[in-house]
């Protein structure tokens, strides 16, 4: 999974690149390691975190699955590239992105750590960074971040005649990239809340 959280810095996308073999790749290489793991013996480390590991996995497979639709869209949709060289500049989604990508590139440290404690010592994670992180608002794109994006966008394109195919509508693609975006957000929330619900990050004061 080490090579999956570089691929979903949306604004850093210049030129439309299908990341989704590269993905794939990467989760069947995992799915690979998750399968062996569970056999190994185990005698002096703790349970495999089957839990634990499937949640990384079907986190990395979302997020994969995301970025494959936005990718498909910019596609089909080159005539309204406006809306993607807009969404790039867009203060709002830059900060979006930045935010999304630093949280998500810190849950996957912390559960990869989480993953290679396989004994009861201390975990090794400053407990103040812990708390820290709990205290954190879960990633949301509120009406307020909707209405900054839209307006963002709306200065950079022009209003045109209606296309003879939905792909090539910039409103559609506008709404695909900030659905995504939003299913996203959903998935990473879900996999901090796995996370914080392993026992050492339930015991950390």
């Amino acid at each position: 999974l080490a090579g999956v959280p570089k691929f979903y810095n949306i604004t850093d996308v210049k030129d439309v690149e299908y990341h989704r073999d590269a993905v794939l790749k990467h989760l069947g290489a995992a799915k690979s390691v998750g399968k062996e793991a569970p056999l190994e013996p185990r005698w002096f480390r703790t349970p495999w975190r089957t839990a634990l590991w499937m949640d990384m996995m079907q986190t990395a497979s979302n997020l994969g699955i995301c970025l494959a639709i936005m990718e498909y869209a910019v596609w089909r949709g080159e005539a309204a590239g406006a809306v993607r060289r807009a969404l790039i500049t867009s203060p709002a989604m830059t900060q979006i992105a930045k935010d999304m990508h630093a949280r998500t590139d810190f849950l996957f440290v912390l559960a990869k750590k989480l993953m290679t404690h396989e004994n009861e010592g201390p975990f090794g994670v400053s407990s103040g960074l812990i708390e820290k992180t709990r205290q954190q608002k879960l990633l949301e794109l509120n009406a307020s971040n909707l209405q900054d994006i839209i307006k963002d966008v709306s200065k950079q394109v022009k209003k045109s005649e209606l296309p003879a195919m939905l792909t090539q509508d910039e409103g559609c693609q506008l709404g695909v990239v900030i659905l995504m975006t939003q299913n996203m957000m959903i998935t990473i929330n879900s996999l901090e809340n796995a996370i914080f619900g392993q026992k050492e990050l339930l015991s950390a004061k």
